[in-house]
C-alpha cells in the first residue's frame, strides 16, 4: 500500500510540474489598472433613483441628478430592482454632486490628459492662443 502511495504522489509530482511549465509558457505579466482607465471597467449601474411614472408600456421615467444631461425615460429592461447591501462593507457612497457657481456646475479637474497649444497672429495683427485640435479653426479639420 506504501508502494503505490508513493507511486501516485510522484506521478502527481510529475503531473502539476508538466502543468507549470505549459502555464508559465503562456503567461503574461499582469496590467496595472488603474481606476477610471477604460470605459468597459467603469460604473455599469448608477442609482437608485426613485420612478416618477409609468411613460408608456415599458417605458418609466426616473428622477435623475439635474446635472445629468440625458434624458429621464429609459426603457424597462435597462432597469434593475434596487437590492439594498448585505454587509456593511458593501455600501458605497454615491458620487459628490458638482458645486454651483452662478447657477452653473463647476466640477474639479482631477488630470489634464492631453494640451498642446499655438501661438498665431490674426488678420488684424492681435495675437491669439488656438488648440491644435481643429475645433476653433472653421473650415478646417484634424485627423483622428
Amino acid at each position: 500500500m506504501a508502494k503505490f502511495h508513493k507511486e501516485t504522489e510522484v506521478a502527481l509530482e510529475e503531473a502539476a510540474g508538466r502543468m507549470k511549465v505549459q502555464y508559465d509558457k503562456y503567461k503574461h505579466s499582469a496590467r496595472n489598472y488603474h481606476a477610471r482607465d477604460h470605459k468597459k471597467l467603469d460604473d455599469k449601474r448608477v442609482g437608485p433613483f426613485e420612478v416618477l411614472e409609468k411613460t408608456g408600456a415599458l417605458a418609466y421615467k426616473l428622477k435623475l441628478p439635474p446635472h445629468w444631461k440625458i434624458h429621464p425615460c429609459f426603457n424597462e429592461k435597462l432597469l434593475t430592482p434596487y437590492i439594498s447591501p448585505v454587509f456593511p462593507n458593501q455600501e458605497q457612497p454615491p458620487p459628490p454632486q458638482p458645486d454651483l457657481i452662478n447657477s452653473e456646475e463647476q466640477w474639479e479637474i482631477e488630470e489634464v490628459l492631453n494640451s498642446k497649444t499655438q501661438k498665431v497672429r490674426g488678420k488684424r495683427g492681435q495675437p491669439s492662443t488656438t488648440s491644435s485640435s481643429g475645433k476653433d479653426r472653421p473650415g478646417k479639420t484634424t485627423p483622428r
